[in-house]
């Protein structure tokens, strides 16, 4: 046995530690004598204090220590450490660079950048009026109309614009001219009384008023590189000193998926209002930004045209759905992600609000919030599958093309309007993003299509890749470009089957 001393030399912790240790039931004592009250150590106290000694090094609490080591769970103690260093890398790699590249900005000669601050904020209360304005000057002295015509007691000392765009505008503004109130609104005031509030997290940026311009850019760039989803409307508040306070909410888009795919599904329940073809008319990132003939987004979605089919069936990229839900594939094709839709009718139009989760960059990881997809309803005829699906002549007669046999390895891909665009210097999209990797042409007119995930069975003709399962006839050309040989095919998916303008893309590969 040894005295507390003699351990204290042998482990190099100070006789006040360890008794301290003994106090929070970390390090025992092996012995005390009851007379003397001296405390007695085994050696084996030795490899407890090297490993405490060794834990702490590592950024463990006592606390952590005591808890684990009286559990002997020492594995979940030294994983759970783990995932908190892991993270705490991830978070300090993230502010190295966006450090950076705000340093990258100001020696570009952005000297007033304006920082971003991403935080909770509290409620406004307002009145307001929502209209199309001219301009951001016409807004602004709405303002000032409607200040005047409230009771001056009641009149707040800020003012604030609602920006309901998603993109940059000059004229031609879906905007709400609001005023800040301090109490009750008199029952004749023509005006709507709103809370403008911040559910969530809110970016917020500060500049002079005249900034305007340069804090949209700023705030857009820099919660790119959080990065963080904007997830509704701006506000532009403009304080008495002229000072304007640029806010919108916000979530962070993090590595990990924040939208779950479940391989289950609700049993199907019918949903008459739904049952029918709808049109897409807008995309945006709440739903109170969409306005009915004011076109927001820069681009429609893949799915521009909305079938609800008989018994809930599914289509394409759309596995079924049922009352209150349509579903729509993750990550991995087998499992489902649910996204929620609203019906509303509105001044004569009956719309549908489909909260869309999607995945961005290709990587499988699921942006913050769903975006709301609009739809009007065209119909409400009962359809199946096999009426809504554009399909080709697929019966040709095999005649031989030598120039085309062989095996062709991927080399890009290109959008829709692929024209005569291709330029082999270019790389439209990178590798890791190419899902068809090769075909494979056979002398008796037979044809592998080996994808990432299946390789398909098909034939061909010269001139036609014919899939006489989906009934599709994409067309192939072979162009040469400074002595390399190019196949480029037509890519007939989804879009050309069950789309609105029969979308074609295009697959390029070399030999």
């Amino acid at each position: 046995m040894y005295k507390i001393g003699e351990l204290s030399k042998l482990c190099s912790i100070p006789v006040k530690t360890l008794r301290y240790y003994d106090d929070i039931g970390l390090l025992r004592p092996d012995h005390i004598d009851k007379f003397t009250g001296y405390r007695y150590y085994s050696a084996a106290r030795l490899g407890e204090c090297c490993r405490i000694l060794a834990l702490k090094e590592l950024g463990f609490t006592l606390d952590e220590i005591r808890k684990h080591l009286q559990a002997g769970d020492t594995l979940a103690l030294l994983d759970a450490k783990k995932t908190e260093l892991e993270q705490t890398i991830a978070d300090t790699e993230e502010k190295l660079r966006r450090l950076e590249n705000l340093r990258i900005l100001t020696t570009e000669g952005e000297q007033t950048m304006y920082p971003v601050v991403i935080r909770g904020n509290d409620p406004i209360r307002c009145v307001l009026l929502r209209r199309i304005y001219a301009d951001r000057e016409e807004a602004r002295r709405t303002c000032d109309t409607i200040a005047a015509a409230l009771p001056p007691h009641l009149v707040g000392k800020r003012r604030m614009l609602i920006n309901y765009e998603t993109a940059h505008k000059e004229t031609g503004l879906d905007l709400a001219a609001c005023v800040e109130i301090t109490g009750k609104l008199p029952a004749d005031i023509p005006y709507t009384e709103k809370t403008l509030d911040f559910p969530g997290e809110t970016a917020t940026l500060v500049c002079p008023a005249e900034k305007t311009e340069e804090a949209y850019r700023d705030m857009i760039r820099q919660l790119h590189q959080y990065p963080a989803q904007i997830v509704g409307a701006f506000a532009e508040i403009l304080h008495g000193d002229g000072t304007l306070e640029l806010k919108v909410p916000v979530c962070r888009i993090t590595k990990d998926s924040v939208f779950p795919t479940e391989e289950m599904r609700s049993p199907f329940e019918n949903d008459p209002a739904a049952i029918g073809k709808w049109t897409m008319l807008d995309i945006v990132p709440s739903r109170e930004q969409f306005l009915y003939g004011h076109e927001k987004s820069l681009h429609l979605g893949w799915l521009d045209e909305l079938y609800f089919l008989e018994g809930g069936a599914g289509y394409w990229s759309l596995p079924g759905w049922t009352k209150g839900w349509v579903y729509t594939y993750g990550k991995e094709p087998q499992r489902l992600l649910g996204n929620r839709y609203e019906i509303e009718e509105s001044d004569g139009h009956t719309l549908l609000y489909l909260y869309m989760k999607h995945y961005r960059d290709g990587q499988g990881i699921a942006c913050g919030m769903p975006e709301v997809w609009v739809y009007e309803k065209t119909d409400s005829l009962s359809r199946k599958e096999e009426e809504i699906r554009r399909t080709d002549r697929v019966e040709y007669p095999f005649v031989p093309d030598a120039a085309v046999l062989g095996k062709w390895q991927v080399r890009d891909f290109y959008p829709w309007k692929f024209a005569e665009n291709f330029d082999p210097a270019k790389q439209n999209y990178p590798d890791e993003e190419l899902f068809v990797r090769e075909m494979a042409f056979q002398p008796d007119g037979s044809c592998l299509q080996i994808t990432r995930r299946h390789t398909s069975h098909l034939t061909w003709t010269k001139g036609l890749v014919l899939n006489q399962k989906l009934r599709t006839a994409s067309a192939y050309e072979i162009r040469n470009i400074d002595g390399t040989e190019y196949l480029i095919m037509e890519w007939k998916t989804g879009d050309y089957q069950y789309g609105s303008d029969a979308r074609i893309y295009h697959y390029v590969f070399t030999r």
